[in-house]
């Protein structure tokens, strides 16, 4: 993975760590942990990012306008 995602994903977790530990608690019961590959900050904090936007993005993708999304109808383009 770039140094600049782990970069970002630790300043993140630096401005917003709190709110991102909570949210994912809530989701899973106080029963989420971080897989023990992930040894250092730098990975903590990645998979931590990491996890909250894929949760958020699964409880939220009734919102996606999939017909009206240009970068859909782009690929479509070009696989055409």
């Amino acid at each position: 993975m770039p140094a600049v995602t782990y970069y970002q994903a630790q300043q993140t977790m630096h401005e917003h760590g709190d709110a991102i530990i909570e949210y994912l608690v809530d989701a899973y019961d106080e029963e989420f942990q971080p897989p023990p590959t992930c040894n250092y900050w730098g990975g903590i904090c990645c998979f931590c990012v990491s996890a909250a936007v894929e949760l958020w993005c699964s409880c939220h993708e009734d919102l996606a306008d999939w017909e009206n999304d240009e970068s859909i109808n782009d690929l479509q383009e070009i696989e055409t």
